[in-house]
């Protein structure tokens, strides 16, 4: 990037930008080359001074939640890698059936704030690791719910600047996608829930955490599920079938626990990671003939 838009997106943000920022120091994985910048945006107004500059220097830009389903290749993203701050990271009860909730704001926190309330509903979603606005984006979902499912409205700013508030009906949601205009950054969600006892709440979340202890690997670093799961099959049953549970490259390990989750057990890079999944697919695709498709987001050249 050249010093000259370093300094301008400076005097812009002051210190809530840095350059050459390694994604290994921020990722879930724990792996993943430099981007240009990363900047974290506290407020609404900082990152629409922020949209505007890049849109204006035509400087590409992608907003990465907590990191918790991208993978930066060890070459890095020539653009900025954006962050929703403090000023995003929030929640309300809007109503008895209804909570909302800033894009930043960490996906434990809104299943902390749910059960406190003795509000049903979203509870699937503990464990995620992710942020509220990378959950909608991603539709994430997990023992046969979606994210989606439960939304009522977002908003948004678009790559204009503009702050635009879509209703569910206004939105696509596919498996482990929602169709959000380009550009767009989500910036605050809010979700249909039901009212019950604490409680009830509490037990239902202790029984989904256990779930997921024993049947993931939460101990490493990792990015979650690596594959999408084929209609009417499971990646990790693929992979598992396949032989590849317990196969490495350097430091990145097929789970043992879980075969479609990639561990780094030391200092793998993001290029151990990308030549294993390349040989997973291969291996899967020639005793199958079954194409798996990621389902974390690989970024960078």
């Amino acid at each position: 990037m050249e010093e000259s838009l370093k300094k301008k997106m400076l005097e812009l943000v002051g210190n809530n930008i840095r350059f050459d920022f390694p994604m290994s120091r921020y990722s879930t994985i724990r792996a993943g080359g430099p981007v240009d910048a990363f900047f974290v945006a506290e407020n609404q107004y900082l990152l629409k001074k922020m949209l505007a500059f890049l849109k204006e220097k035509n400087v590409p830009y992608i907003v990465i939640g907590r990191c918790s389903n991208i993978l930066v290749t060890d070459r890095g993203f020539k653009g900025v890698a954006i962050v929703l701050g403090k000023g995003f990271s929030w929640i309300e009860q809007q109503s008895e059936n209804h909570v909302c909730a800033g894009a930043g704001l960490n996906i434990s926190g809104l299943i902390e704030f749910c059960k406190n309330r003795g509000l049903m509903g979203l509870e699937f979603l503990c464990g995620i690791p992710g942020s509220v606005g990378g959950a909608v984006s991603m539709n994430a979902g997990a023992y046969g719910k979606e994210i989606g499912e439960m939304l009522v409205e977002l908003e948004l700013i678009n790559s204009s600047g503009n702050t635009e508030t879509l209703r569910k009906d206004d939105l696509v949601f596919e498996y482990r996608r929602a169709l959000i205009p380009t550009g767009s950054i989500i910036t605050k969600a809010s979700f249909h829930v039901n009212k019950t006892n604490p409680g009830d709440v509490s037990k239902r979340i202790y029984f989904l955490l256990e779930k997921r202890k024993k049947e993931q690997p939460l101990d490493k670093p990792s990015c979650g599920s690596i594959f999408k799961n084929p209609p009417g099959n499971y990646a990790g049953k693929l992979i598992e079938d396949a032989g590849l549970k317990g196969f490495r490259f350097g430091d990145a390990l097929i789970s043992p626990k879980h075969a479609n989750f990639i561990l780094n057990t030391g200092s793998a890079k993001a290029g151990d990671i990308l030549r294993l999944i390349d040989f997973i697919k291969e291996k899967v695709r020639d005793r199958t003939g079954i194409e798996l498709e990621c389902e974390i987001k690989i970024i960078g050249d």
